[in-house]
Order: structure tokens, then C-alpha cells, then sequence
């Protein structure tokens, strides 16, 4: 009974971790939402390791323990060191040379859609993407865009970023959304 306690009180807490992500990535006010992020995993990662020590200690291992058995004997690719997905992490991913170097790659990669000039449209899209414990920038989605050729150009200028640095989580490296404006001027184009 204490065991499926634990489970759900873990349940809520990502659940609410999850939501607590969702509003970080879409305010403005990310302060307020930090610290009630870093609390939330602070808890989950104790109350995981109390229902793993309870699961031990009975000598009945938790669904979490089962899956994460299963998951070590196929060993595909994977390393042993299973990566943590979450939206807050000790260390955020950085992409190599710091932001300058990342305007730097986007004002060199970044084409203005022909429909943007002919119409004189302006504006910022939203693109969201999933930095991977390698490094590597998968899932790009645009949160907030502004027109569809301004949009596929900033998934395709997302797509050819090169490897950044991982975020990392107690000492792992972390699977981290992060979330990046992408700015169009007609003031930029080059003529």
C-alpha cells in the first residue's frame, strides 16, 4: 500500500513538473516558474529513490525497476547510463562559441521567404526543439509562427544547427526542451 502511495504521489509530481515545463516554455516570466521547477524535480528525484529503496527493502521491485531491467538487456544503442528528459536542468544545453557564435550561425543560415519581401512581413517565430544527451537538436516544432514560409524556414535553419553542449541533471546528461525566438526583419535582407 505504502509502495503504490509513493507511486502516485511521483505520478502527481510529474504531472505537475510537466506542467510547470509547459508554462516555462510559454511566459515571459520565467522566475517565478524556476524555482517551483527545481523544487518539483528536487522531490521527485527523493520520492523515486524512496519508492526504489521500498520496492528493495520488500523485495518487490517497482514498475520503474522492472522497465529499467528490461531496458538494460536489450542494449541497442544505448549506453548505460540511461539520459533524463526534463524541462529544468542544473546545467541548460549551450550550443559551442556562445550566443554570438549562434547569431552568428543564424544570421549566416537564416533566408528571408521571397513571400516575407513581396508582402513586407515581419515578425518572430517560436521554434521549439529537444537538445538529446549527445548533443544533438531533435523535434523541432514551431510553438508561435507567423506565416508558413517564415515558419519552414526557421525548422530548416533549426535542423542544420550543429551539435550543441548537453544540459545535464545530477551529474547526467539531460534530454532538455529549449525554446529559441527566431527573428525576421526586412531591415537584415541583403540586397
Amino acid at each position: 500500500m505504502q509502495n503504490l502511495t509513493a507511486t502516485l504521489r511521483i505520478r502527481r509530481l510529474e504531472l505537475a513538473a510537466s506542467a510547470y515545463g509547459l508554462l516555462f516554455s510559454l511566459t515571459r516570466n520565467r522566475r517565478f516558474f524556476d524555482r517551483k521547477i527545481k523544487t518539483g524535480i528536487l522531490l521527485l528525484s527523493l520520492l523515486g529513490l524512496a519508492a526504489s529503496a521500498e520496492g528493495q527493502a520488500t523485495g518487490h521491485p517497482t514498475k520503474k525497476a522492472k522497465r529499467s531491467k528490461a531496458a538494460t538487456a536489450k542494449k541497442d544503442t544505448a549506453s548505460s547510463d540511461e539520459a533524463v528528459f526534463c524541462y529544468a536542468v542544473e546545467m541548460m544545453p549551450a550550443y559551442k562559441g556562445g550566443t554570438d557564435s549562434l547569431f552568428a550561425f543564424l544570421a549566416r543560415n537564416t533566408r528571408y521567404p521571397q513571400s516575407g519581401i513581396e508582402n513586407k512581413k515581419e515578425g518572430t517565430v517560436y521554434v521549439q526543439f529537444t537538445i538529446d544527451s549527445l548533443g544533438r537538436v531533435v523535434n523541432p516544432r514551431i510553438l508561435k509562427g507567423i506565416d508558413p514560409d517564415f515558419d519552414a524556414e526557421a525548422l530548416r535553419v533549426v535542423r542544420l544547427m550543429p551539435p550543441w553542449i548537453p544540459g545535464e541533471l545530477l551529474g547526467k546528461k539531460a534530454n532538455t526542451d529549449y525554446t529559441m525566438p527566431i527573428k525576421f526583419r526586412l531591415t537584415d535582407v541583403k540586397k
